[in-house]
């Protein structure tokens, strides 16, 4: 039984922070009949429109079969289309992170997660994972939210401990294979990376892309792995980079999104290989990287709580010169403080929130993906 399938970020957000949406989505769906998919994985389809034209697009070049989320921004923004039937779709949404991060940092506030379904093929069942795992923005932020990712990997493991069927996962894993994380995915799931094992290690992101700056590094972001059931094995004889040309879209220099998109021709067979075991320096090099992102959520809380504290001082200022009737120099002094005062006031608010509300909250969800991690071994 052969399978060809597909994985693309298609970077269908809203305008301004996606650009010539419609028209890539267009693009998009015209291809998807040349390259003759079974199976296609797509992410950051966050508007109801793209979802629309990219199903339509499906069924008219087969892929009849199509799960969508439709919560919008605050969804996973993935997207599967199939030309197989299938059963058992969920989604689960990532338990981090919790605490809102830079407004530019944009994660906290969409609904990353995975969706897992099984594909029901004529030969067996399989296995599938799609997912997108917390951006790297690692020009901003030297740890790259490597902890966030390390927790999402943890629940992928989890979900795919009890799986008796084939494994194929699609997505954008934002990591490479140098991570530690990557290590950790590769240990906790034993998976196997597709690109790696037929040696065809290509960037997904790189400055070839109009969208890209052209200086920018490449990098090998976009996987498709695979994992043999105890019945039936995965072998897989192709992999190619896909939605990568260059077109014109009403006078300007596109591409089908902002990343490359992966295709691989897997086949099914009948001699599984002997099933892998969790690697335990992949458990202890997790451990030590939730630890790290939990020690930087205490700090940030401790910050928080002097910032907020330093806003409820000015409040109380503001306050305490709120009954003034005459007006003079100390007067007009003694209002410019209150305004001062009152200003301090939002950023006081929001600094307790995230100390009393937000950071334990998150506390929290580490120590139980930490709970999680170890129950692995179990």
């Amino acid at each position: 039984m052969q399978i060809r399938a597909a994985t693309l970020n298609a970077w269908a957000l809203p305008a301004p922070l996606g650009e010539l949406v419609p028209e890539r989505m267009r693009a998009i769906g015209n291809e998807l009949g040349r390259l003759e998919l079974d199976l296609v994985a797509l992410q950051e389809v966050w508007t109801a429109a793209a979802r629309r034209t990219l199903v339509r697009a499906g069924d008219a070049a087969g892929l009849v079969h199509a799960w969508t989320d439709d919560a919008g921004l605050g969804g996973s923004g993935i997207v599967i289309l199939s030309r197989h039937p299938f059963a058992a779709a969920r989604v689960e949404r990532f338990s981090l992170p919790r605490v809102p991060p830079r407004p530019d940092h944009p994660d906290y506030y969409v609904g990353k997660g995975f969706v897992e379904l099984l594909l029901d093929l004529p030969s067996c069942a399989v296995r599938v994972i799609a997912t997108h795992l917390h951006a790297r923005y690692q020009g901003d932020v030297a740890h790259a939210y490597r902890a966030y990712r390390t927790g999402q990997i943890i629940e992928l493991a989890t979900a795919l401990r009890s799986a008796t069927e084939p494994v194929i996962l699609l997505g954008d894993l934002n990591l490479q294979d140098t991570d530690a994380e990557y290590r950790v995915l590769r240990g906790l799931t034993c998976l196997r990376d597709a690109a790696v094992e037929i040696g065809r290690r290509e960037p997904t992101v790189d400055g070839t892309n109009p969208f890209r700056n052209s200086g920018r590094e490449p990098k090998r972001i976009d996987y498709v792995l695979v994992r043999d059931g105890p019945t039936a094995g995965i072998h897989v004889s192709g992999l190619h980079r896909i939605f990568d040309a260059v077109f014109d879209a009403g006078g300007r220099t596109a591409s089908f999104s902002d990343h490359a998109g992966l295709v691989a021709d897997i086949s099914l067979h009948d001699s599984p290989r002997p099933s892998a075991k969790i690697d335990s320096r992949a458990i202890g090099l997790a451990a030590s990287l939730l630890a790290e992102g939990r020690a930087r959520t205490e700090m940030n809380r401790s910050t928080a709580r002097v910032a907020a504290g330093a806003g409820w001082a000015g409040a109380l200022v503001a306050t305490r010169g709120a009954r003034s009737p005459r007006f003079s120099r100390r007067s007009l002094l003694r209002t410019s403080i209150q305004f001062g005062g009152l200003a301090a006031l939002t950023p006081g608010v929001a600094c307790t929130l995230i100390a009393e509300v937000f950071s334990p909250d998150e506390l929290l969800a580490f120590d139980q993906l930490l709970d999680r991690l170890y129950g692995l071994l179990r």
